[in-house]
């Protein structure tokens, strides 16, 4: 089950844990049941690379990805870099899990995703 982080301490903990996975947030209550019950059904398929929060009470509303404590900045071709506004299906999702866990492992600190089929909305 994924966990969900009631407070910002919560979430900074949670994001210091771990630190060879991705850590997935789910920022706010827009996308908040979308994305828990996606969470729960792909937590097994995606525990080797991620590890996923639900943060509920937040300004933002969309995901944010962390690698080893710093923030992997996702350009999916919407202009903002620090979160992905919108809902992904699960094969989107998973696809972007991988394609930032590859990008984060080597290094790097922003990933561009443009070339994903159907990305954006």
């Amino acid at each position: 089950m994924p966990v969900v982080a009631r407070t910002k301490a919560d979430l900074n903990t949670q994001l210091l844990q771990n630190t060879n996975h991705i850590k997935i947030v789910s920022h706010g209550r827009r996308y908040f049941s979308h994305y828990s019950v996606m969470f729960n059904e792909l937590e097994y398929y995606l525990s080797k690379l991620a590890k996923l929060v639900l943060y509920e009470e937040s300004d933002l509303d969309g995901l944010q990805f962390y690698f080893n404590n710093s923030l992997v900045k996702v350009d999916c071709g919407t202009g903002n870099t620090e979160i992905v506004e919108y809902e992904l299906n699960k094969e989107q999702f998973i696809e972007t899990v991988k394609v930032v866990y590859m990008a984060a492992a080597n290094g790097k600190k922003i990933v561009f995703i443009n070339e994903l089929k159907d990305i954006n909305p």
